[in-house]
């Protein structure tokens, strides 16, 4: 008797992502490079592949992570998840999720402290950081970076009603960010993101998008908090530059400032110099 064999499906063979090796990361606490803190039992350092953080455990990156598809945070659960880049972390992805969007009520935190996270790096270009983004289930996305070295697009929240929002947070003055001009180099907030600049004594650090676009769409917000800004010892005016880019587009956010001293007044306002468009907040002393 003949046996019929049907042929794989067009889409199938040509799916880049049918054999990427999945892992599974499960510890309640723990390290990336710890083989037994993976239900898999063993680290995914081996190349392209995609790590799944499930809801509920705490991720602590200290070491090199090369060429990985992609980092899903808050994966199979709607379990707070929470990811620490610390010194010593060498991050080479395609793309971060923070959350992962396959799910209802998706929370996931990440804490960039130290160490270096590049994303981008797939062969097209296309990844990016997501803070948020997904547009089927709700959810809360928070990333927060206060130290390191960080590179690549950003794109914070989502313009679908009733899905997930992200919150992007650039807290203090010792963090460095610039784009990938080789992929998606592009700073993007939907209408549930929002942008939080943590001003401190010396001001914030530069998102240096020169080369690549701001886009905000209506909806969104970017805020400059001054609780811990300390004014120069002078008391003068002074100009802190936030963004830095080809261009940044008038309207479409909504701008607070907020947290200053009763004694000073910030204003947020797009400017230009040099060739490159600016996004900045002016800090004047009250008039008495």
């Amino acid at each position: 008797m003949a046996t019929c064999l049907q042929a794989a499906p067009a889409y199938m063979k040509d799916d880049p992502y049918a054999n990427l090796p999945r892992f599974n990361f499960t510890a309640k606490k723990g390290k990336w490079d710890v083989a037994k803190n993976w239900q898999e039992g063993k680290v995914p350092n081996a190349g392209w592949s995609r790590a799944q953080i499930k809801g509920g455990c705490t991720l602590t990156v200290s070491c090199p992570v090369d060429n990985s598809e992609s980092i899903n945070l808050g994966a199979l659960s709607s379990d707070k998840c929470e990811m620490y880049i610390e010194n010593g972390a060498k991050m080479k992805l395609s793309l971060l999720f923070v959350p992962f969007a396959g799910h209802t009520g998706s929370n996931a935190v990440a804490h960039m402290r130290g160490g270096e996270l590049s994303v981008g790096n797939d062969k097209d270009g296309g990844g990016v950081l997501s803070v948020g983004t997904g547009g089927t289930f709700s959810g809360t996305g928070v990333f927060e970076l206060s130290g390191g070295k960080f590179k690549g697009g950003i794109k914070v929240g989502s313009s679908i009603a009733n899905t997930q929002h992200g919150t992007l947070i650039v807290k203090g003055s010792q963090a460095s960010v610039s784009t990938n001009t080789a992929g998606n180099n592009f700073l993007m907030l939907e209408a549930s993101g929002t942008l939080e600049f943590q001003l401190d004594e010396k001001g914030v650090t530069l998102m240096n998008y020169r080369g690549g676009r701001v886009h905000f769409y209506p909806g969104c917000t970017v805020r400059v908090d001054g609780k811990n800004y300390k004014p120069s010892s002078g008391g003068g005016a002074r100009t802190i530059t936030l963004i830095e880019a080809d261009k940044i587009p008038e309207g479409g956010a909504r701008f607070e400032a907020v947290n200053f001293p009763d004694e000073l007044d910030a204003k947020i306002f797009i400017t230009e110099k040099g060739g490159y468009q600016q996004l900045v907040v002016r800090i004047n002393p009250r008039k008495k």
